[in-house]
């Protein structure tokens, strides 16, 4: 019954959001990096407490993990989404028919967002900012693990609202149980929207059970195509960024497909990657352009696998330490082919073993087709 209290307040805030002038929401997003450089203790108080439950070991530890650096990484994004131009009331197409009539499509607010994710207490920031930003209310349901960090951001968003006179109820925190789950995605009436961002077990959940409509994210396999008109040199840097950036997250590059008549560049591609100590699972022929004996491998060194399109097997006995989950996410599958069309990822990622994808994302059945692109990832 609560949470039914919960989703009509946000409904509530979502139409007094809906009046706000942009410039207003804009110096709200502003106030609130401020807020979160001025609480970054409190911020980090709260996440030590959930990472004292967690293995080190364990590869979610990473997305779990909040530093000052990543605080300050936050506050810059809030700043940047405030610098965004307003979404809100744009005229998307216009048609006059002809008796007269004037038709529109403007774009407006879906009303009350409910997103599920797991243990990644950032995205709690990105959320409020993004659905304030379009005028939505937003309600946050995360995992369990991260159940201290989410309540120190929903308590400061909501003190950051309250002080600028905006409704707090803008923003909701589920408790992180099963039974919150089960009221939001059964809440037709009183949210619009719900989006689920998390591993692939999280969205079938989601799209299987949910009464309210669903937005899907993509699980991964990410992929990055390296065409034959690509430029060396920004693609080796785009490699390294998508894979090391963070490499524990969804969204990390899993597999290089590189047009067949540019593997004399792949020893370039893929020399940053050895630098930061990724280990390549390579198709025959990527193998071959990377092997030290070959014309274009030469002073090339890399801990390298041959992939033949299948998951290449882990030590059987890993030692228990945080490297050796690094290690294990720290792995890209290389793949030769010409132009990419439908047909061309078909089967699985040697990186991870798992079904590629062949669409930008999994709510698209259509076919990913290529016309003439430089670079391109999706995932």
């Amino acid at each position: 019954m609560e949470t039914q209290h919960t989703f009509r307040r946000a409904r509530e805030a979502a139409r007094a959001l809906n009046r706000t002038a942009s410039e207003r929401i804009d110096r709200l997003l502003l106030a609130l990096a401020d807020a979160v450089e001025a609480g970054t203790e409190e911020l980090l108080a709260a996440n030590a407490r959930d990472r004292s439950r967690m293995n080190p070991a364990d590869p979610a530890y990473d997305r779990l993990l909040l530093d000052r650096g990543r605080l300050l990484g936050i506050a810059a994004d809030l700043r940047n989404v405030a610098a965004l131009p307003s979404p809100l009331g744009r005229i998307l197409d216009r048609t006059v028919r002809p008796n007269g009539m004037e038709i529109r499509k403007v774009s407006v607010p879906f009303g009350v967002v409910g997103v599920i994710y797991e243990a990644r207490p950032n995205v709690g920031f990105d959320v409020f900012a993004l659905c304030v930003k379009s005028g939505n209310a937003c309600i946050l349901k995360g995992g369990s693990d991260a159940r201290d960090s989410n309540a120190a951001i929903a308590a400061l968003i909501r003190r950051t609202l309250a002080a600028h006179g905006f409704d707090e109820n803008t923003l909701a925190l589920l408790p992180p149980t099963h039974e919150a789950t089960a009221a939001l995605l059964g809440a037709t009436g009183l949210v619009d929207l719900v989006i689920p961002r998390g591993g692939r077990g999280l969205i079938d959940f989601v799209r299987d059970h949910a009464r309210v409509p669903v937005i899907e994210t993509g699980a991964g396999v990410c992929h990055a195509y390296f065409d034959r008109s690509g430029d060396t040199e920004k693609g080796a840097a785009i490699v390294l960024n998508a894979k090391t950036r963070r490499v524990s997250v969804c969204n990390a590059l899993d597999t290089l497909v590189v047009h067949r008549d540019r593997l004399t560049d792949l020893p370039r591609l893929c020399r940053p990657l050895a630098e930061k100590g990724v280990e390549l699972q390579a198709d025959e022929a990527a193998r071959t352009a990377l092997h030290p004996r070959s014309a274009c491998g030469r002073a090339f060194s890399c801990r390298l696998h041959e992939a033949r399109g299948r998951a290449v097997p882990q030590r059987e006995t890993p030692p228990a330490s945080n490297q050796t989950s690094r290690r294990l996410m720290l792995r890209i599958a290389i793949q030769a082919k010409g132009r990419l069309n439908e047909q061309s990822l078909g089967g699985r990622s040697p990186a991870r073993g798992r079904q590629t994808k062949t669409c930008a994302t999994t709510t698209s059945r259509r076919p990913w087709r290529w016309a003439s692109p430089t670079w391109a990832s999706w995932g």
